[in-house]
This record gives structure tokens, sequence and C-alpha cells, in this order.
């Protein structure tokens, strides 16, 4: 990247953290009045999505209109009155308004499955507070084994699934778990060639714990430029990435197994799908910069 590309990138970080601080400043008010005072907290939520919808809005704004950055938006049929989930492969940070930018556009807020540590950031950390954001543990606590992390975090999701049940969101899963990078594809031994084998536990316990409320599944692919690198992130900030494709596809509940070793099955099948997608829209130039 050239030092105009730097600045360039440099500006749109500050543009979007001056953006999320905007809303975060009442975005905090609120979701403290939500839990001090429980019969406001209806009003409440519905503020908090307001805040977040209009802050996807502006960094749609910046990003496509100011920085040039293209990215595809398919129209899919989703129920803004009911809550799904959201399949995706993982690359970078810029996944977040990718994703952001697609399912806001059909009404609906998002939640990302996040790990825990990243409450100690600054911002993001009281992003994810205020908006309820479930937390998962990457590793496990000191003294604390891996079956009481587990259990923990089976908890935070199926609480996730409890608040998703009375104000609607989409629940993003990255199911590779991390960024799918080349030295991460031969050690997980990834029989893909752009993902990372994924994961079934966060899907499965996000569908048993919407159960019936759940409106859909909806499985994204990303396609990022054949030369955007393993951290494309500054780069898309910059602009420098200017076309960029989403895949995405509604899937109706009923397709989805119960049995877990069927589910697990279920999520390899569209993993081999996801990766070919991905191959097969950079060789007819997709995603291209």
């Amino acid at each position: 990247m050239t030092p105009w590309e730097h600045l360039k990138s440099g500006v749109s970080l500050g543009v979007i953290s001056l953006n999320l601080t905007f809303f975060l400043a009442l975005a905090l008010p609120t979701s403290l009045l939500r839990l001090v005072f429980p019969p406001v907290a209806p009003l409440a939520h519905r503020a908090l999505a307001a805040f977040y919808r209009a802050a996807v809005r502006v960094d749609d704004f910046w990003l496509r209109r100011v920085m040039g950055i293209r990215w595809t938006l398919p129209s899919l049929a989703l129920d803004r009155e009911r809550p799904c989930v959201v399949l995706s492969n993982h690359v970078s940070w810029a996944d977040i308004f990718l994703l952001q930018s697609l399912l806001v556009s059909h009404g609906l807020v998002v939640q990302f499955l996040t790990k825990r540590e990243l409450l100690a950031l600054p911002i993001v950390g009281l992003i994810l507070w205020a908006f309820d954001f479930p937390l998962v543990r990457r590793t496990s606590s000191s003294g604390q084994d891996d079956e009481a992390r587990r259990r923990l975090d089976f908890e935070a999701l199926r609480e996730a699934c409890r608040s998703a049940r009375e104000n609607p969101v989409a629940l993003v899963n990255f199911a590779e778990g991390t960024r799918a990078t080349a030295a991460r594809r031969v050690t997980r031994s990834s029989p893909h060639r752009h993902l990372l084998p994924p994961r079934v536990g966060g899907f499965g316990a996000l569908c048993d714990g919407l159960g019936d409320a759940m409106s859909a599944v909806v499985d994204c692919t990303l396609v990022y430029p054949s030369d955007a690198g393993e951290a494309p992130f500054w780069r898309f900030l910059s602009g420098g990435l200017r076309e960029l494709e989403i895949h995405a596809e509604r899937i109706a509940p009923a397709e989805i197994p119960a049995a877990r070793a069927d589910r697990a099955r279920w999520l390899e099948a569209r993993w081999a799908i996801k990766d070919e997608c991905i191959a097969r829209s950079r060789s007819e130039g997709g995603g291209r910069p």
C-alpha cells in the first residue's frame, strides 16, 4: 500500500470510530435504563435497534459512496419480526461491515457470536455490552476445565436465544471459529482450498435455542479479491478492494437436521459448496480489485 492509501485507511478508521462513538453515547444510557427500569425495556430495545441501523447506514455511506467500495446485496425474503441464524465464512474484520450492510438492508439488527476477550477493546467492548452480543470464551480461565467453559458458552448462547425470541435479531455465527488463513488450513488439515473446517457447536446451540421462533438460516459466502491477502481489513478501509461479493441463500429451518451428527455433516456439505463458490467467483473474475 502507498502512503496515500494508508492515509485513506486512517481517515476511514477515524470516521467509523467517531460514528460508533456518537451512537454509543446514545446507546449506553439507553441500555442502562432498560436494566434499571424493566418496564421501559421494550421501548429501550426499539431505540437501540434504531441507533444500530443508523450507525450501519453511516458506515455504508462512507465506505460505498465516499470510498467507492462496491459489494452485492442479495435479495432475501427475511421476516424482520422473527430471529434468524446467519452462517458465514470469516476473512477479516471487514466481514462485519459486509454482513451488517446486507442484514440491516432487510430490516434486521445483527448480533455476532463474539469472543469474550474483545470486551477489553476500547469502544468495541462497550458496543458488545450495550447491544447484548453473545460472548463466548476462546480458552478456559485459570483453574477452569474445558467442560466448564463449554457449559458457560452454552448458557450464554441460550440466553442470547431467549433475548432474540423477544427482540428479533440476526445471530451471526462464523462457524470456522477464527479467520481462515493458509497456516490455519494446514494446522487444521482443512479439506478446503479457501476455508477452515466448520464447527457445529455454536450453530447447533443457536438452532436449538431459537427452535420454532427461527425464521430461517441464511448461508452467506463472502468473496474477496484473490490478491486481497490474509488480512485485508486495512486495505478495505482505503477503498483498495473495489469489488466484493456476498452470496446468500435463505434456508428453511425444516431443512436443518436435528441430530448433532447429521447437522455436522450438513454443515460440512454446505462448506464444500461455499468453498466451490469462492473458487468459481475468483476464476470468473468476481471480487476483483
